[in-house]
């Protein structure tokens, strides 16, 4: 057996390792460099949600409020439309049933003078009758001549013919005037027919109705209620003129309603057009 030795072994190269030295670190620490990385705390998931439904709800909310603003308006001014209106029928109705019933004393009172238009006693009669029906302001009668044959006050003119009618009219037939400036000041004039027993008219009963009534059937619960302070309820004519107006109150005469200017003011042109024709 022959043995043989292998090549010699390389030897391995020494490494230098430099010596080590102690650096010391810096005062100040060193901040990164701006970028990027300067958001990042705002680059988050629930950020950017948040972001989105706001930028979405916003406008949605200011459009929602000026929806919301105007019926809140519209609905303000369809009630306050409805309320006024209501008040103004009720206060028409009011009148309507006023006239009614001073029609209805007018012809009781006419009834109570058939016969009795020669008797010595009827002007004491008359104006023992006229504590019975306040809301008339004078009261005349006349006979079938259109001669009158007694007054409740002297020196009252009432004319038995209102504005538009005939005496003979007004012989058969109940008559209701205008409401007009006359000779005592504002006339509101009804006459109602006395017929006797074989239905042959012998006279008239004429009647001036208390213009200044009309502040209490405007403002039934007085001028102290709710309703008195935030409307007013106008009584115009057919000219266009002011007759009464809540706003006045109470009255004593016909003169306070003339200084008012009851039949001199104009009225609402427009809206009382809009009444006659469409309501």
């Amino acid at each position: 057996m022959q043995l043989r030795r292998g090549p010699p072994g390389a030897r391995l190269p020494v490494a230098h390792v430099p010596a080590l030295r102690l650096v010391k670190p810096p005062a100040a620490r060193l901040r990164a460099p701006a970028g990027w990385r300067a958001w990042t705390p705002y680059n988050s998931y629930t950020l950017r949600v948040v972001a989105g439904i706001m930028l979405v709800s916003l406008p949605l909310s200011i459009i929602l409020g000026f929806v919301i603003s105007n019926w809140s308006a519209q609905t303000s001014i369809d009630q306050t439309k409805a309320r006024a209106e209501a008040t103004a029928e009720s206060a028409s109705v009011r009148i309507e049933d006023w006239v009614s019933e001073r029609q209805a004393e007018l012809r009781t009172l006419a009834q109570d003078q058939v016969g009795n238009l020669s008797s010595a006693g009827l002007q004491s009669r008359l104006v023992a009758a006229v504590a019975s029906h306040p809301e008339l302001e004078a009261i005349q009668i006349f006979d079938a001549k259109a001669n009158m044959v007694a007054s409740s006050q002297q020196g009252i003119v009432i004319s038995p013919t209102p504005t538009g009618a005939t005496f003979a009219n007004s012989l058969s037939l109940e008559t209701l005037g205008p409401i007009g400036i006359g000779v005592n000041g504002i006339d509101w004039l009804m006459t109602a027919p006395i017929l006797g027993p074989d239905e042959l008219p012998q006279g008239v009963v004429a009647a001036d109705l208390r213009v200044t009534s009309l502040s209490r059937l405007l403002n039934p619960y007085g001028p102290d209620a709710v309703t008195s302070q935030d409307q007013e309820t106008h009584i115009v004519n057919a000219d266009h003129l002011l007759v009464y107006s809540s706003s006045w109150g109470p009255l004593p005469d016909d003169g306070a309603a003339l200084a008012k200017g009851s039949l001199k003011t104009r009225a609402e042109a427009a809206v009382y057009h809009q009444a006659i024709t469409v309501g």
